[in-house]
């Protein structure tokens, strides 16, 4: 299996053994917190890590990926964003994220301090 890393986005193939990183920070998939290019519970749960410096959680790819509202800052309001997104029914994440059922790979449209 290939492993490819561009920016914060994880993508996976079944053709080769090698992992290959592509560094450019920027590029990211909004509120894909852990960079396995999937949307689900285990990025709350990596928010929520980074928020209050859990020890055994991993440092963050991309931190613009955790500001899931756009905010400019990384805080428990993000998680539960994303909380809301994913079980309530709640709005999408901002740009980037989806376009036409897909995720989509992109810039931050807004200037913060968040790389």
């Amino acid at each position: 299996m290939m492993t490819v890393f561009i920016g914060c986005v994880l993508l996976t193939s079944g053709f080769l053994g090698d992992t290959v990183v592509i560094d450019d920070p920027i590029l990211f998939i909004r509120s894909d917190a852990n960079s396995d290019s999937r949307i689900n519970i285990a990025d709350v749960v990596t928010i929520v890590g980074y928020i209050t410096g859990g020890k055994d959680s991993p440092a963050p790819r991309c931190l613009d990926a955790l500001d899931v509202d756009d905010g400019g800052t990384v805080v428990l309001n993000d998680a539960l964003y994303l909380l809301r997104y994913l079980f309530l029914g709640g709005p999408e994440p901002l740009p980037p994220f989806k376009s036409q059922g897909l995720f989509v790979i992109g810039y931050d449209p807004t200037i913060d301090d968040l790389r």
